[in-house]
């Protein structure tokens, strides 16, 4: 996972991972010295999947996972903070066509992509002290540059991290849509010589303004 490599926890002891997921992220907190992380996600089944991964990786001690929205009812500030959040447009023809627990996996929110992860970064300001450390992912396969603008706006941001990834079978099998917001220059998608598609990604170390 190429966002893991990227994440200082250097001096971390409460650490906070939002959209869990697997838990991947929450147990590679606790391996790294965090004596105290939360893991969240929306899912109750990704809580169920984190909860047995870090009972697994003989962290339970040191994670506790919850269901819910964002850090949940959590209170306090944290060392550092991941967030892997859903980041995508979800065409209404294959929206339609899957289950709401896919939807909820894959779909950002909104007609850009990208609400879930706005509104993350408005209330993540509330968990983090001066030196807190909160790691996001942006794709350019959602309203990326309304995202950037949030961040230049909230947040001193350091770029650690930019590449190439690929893009999921829907966006090719819907490129006619993705293509009016290519031309909108709404997303960046950019297809290879071998007719594939992919987006750009950037991971940003995220802190307090002074």
């Amino acid at each position: 996972m190429k966002f893991a490599e990227y994440i200082d926890f250097k001096d971390c002891r409460r650490a906070a991972d939002i959209g869990t997921g697997t838990g991947l992220l929450a147990i590679l907190a606790a391996k790294k010295g965090a004596t105290e992380v939360k893991a969240t996600d929306i899912s109750p089944l990704a809580v169920r999947l984190a909860d047995l991964n870090a009972r697994m990786a003989n962290a339970i001690d040191v994670i506790e996972t919850r269901q819910g929205h964002f850090f949940c009812d959590y209170e306090g500030t944290f060392d550092v903070i991941t967030a892997n959040l859903p980041q995508e447009i979800i065409p209404p023809a294959y929206g339609s066509s899957i289950s709401t627990l896919q939807s909820q996996a894959i779909d950002g929110g909104g007609t850009g992509g990208n609400t879930i992860l706005l509104d993350f970064l408005e209330v993540a300001p509330k968990y983090m002290h001066p030196h807190t450390r909160l790691y996001v992912i942006v794709n350019t396969i959602t309203d990326y540059k309304q995202t950037l603008q949030k961040i230049s706006t909230s947040y001193e941001a350091t770029l650690v991290w930019q590449g190439i990834t690929s893009v999921k079978a829907f966006v090719s099998e819907n490129i006619g849509f993705f293509g009016g917001l290519i031309d909108r220059r709404i997303v960046d998608l950019v297809e290879d010589e071998a007719g594939n598609w992919h987006a750009h990604q950037f991971i940003y170390q995220l802190t307090l303004p002074p």
